[in-house]
């Protein structure tokens, strides 16, 4: 039959008046993005950012395989003391202008994410409340979630935040050397390393 066109010669995007006017760059994977204009209407959708999305949705409340043995280490390898468990930032009343500063920075740091800090130490006496503080955002960054990739799929887990006393975490280690242990000391090591964030108390 005269003008006909056989499925695969056909565009279909001209046939619903649907025409591809330009590229842009995506502001979030940087790639090429087409963009299309139907009816003086403008459309451009990143198909790989709209795949990812929908992945994570998808994957809401699952925590990958690695991931889950990372957390379990975690909650192993964990020395919050009793006192500490329930502490807030509200609980913390500051009584110096130090105290106060400190304050601040943990609360910016913990509710904000604030990547322009790579490390933070705290100095002072005993009962100035170092512990009490980096307790608190312990807390408030195991709540915040983040896009975690696992054999290429994308999940939206919580942060792993491992606080150790540092003398605990040394008797930890040397009870690793005994036959009876149910750690080994590359365990602790290699968790130490792969945490999100890493809060040591009692340096000193």
């Amino acid at each position: 039959m005269e003008g006909f066109k056989k499925p695969k010669e056909t565009n279909l995007l001209s046939i619903i008046n649907i025409n591809q006017v330009g590229l842009r760059t995506c502001k979030v994977c940087k790639n090429e993005v087409p963009i299309y204009e139907r009816a003086g209407q403008r459309i451009s959708v990143c198909m790989k950012c709209d795949h990812r999305k929908l992945s994570i949705e998808k994957s809401k409340g699952y925590v990958p395989p690695k991931r889950r043995e990372l957390v379990n280490r975690v909650q192993q390898i964990q020395q919050i003391p009793n006192e500490l468990l329930d502490v807030t930032l509200s609980d913390y009343i500051p009584k110096t202008k130090s105290q106060k500063e400190a304050l601040d920075v943990i609360t910016h740091y913990s509710k904000a994410g604030d990547t322009n800090f790579s490390s933070i130490v705290f100095k002072g006496k005993p009962g100035t409340g170092k512990s009490h503080l980096f307790r608190c955002a312990v807390r408030n960054l195991e709540e915040q979630k983040f896009v975690y990739e696992e054999d290429g799929n994308m999940y939206q887990v919580p942060h792993t935040v491992l606080f150790l006393k540092v003398p605990k975490l040394m008797k930890v280690i040397q009870s690793t050397y005994s036959n009876g242990s149910g750690l080994r000391e590359q365990q602790i090591l290699t968790t130490i390393f792969h945490v999100d964030y890493l809060i040591l108390d009692e340096i000193g």
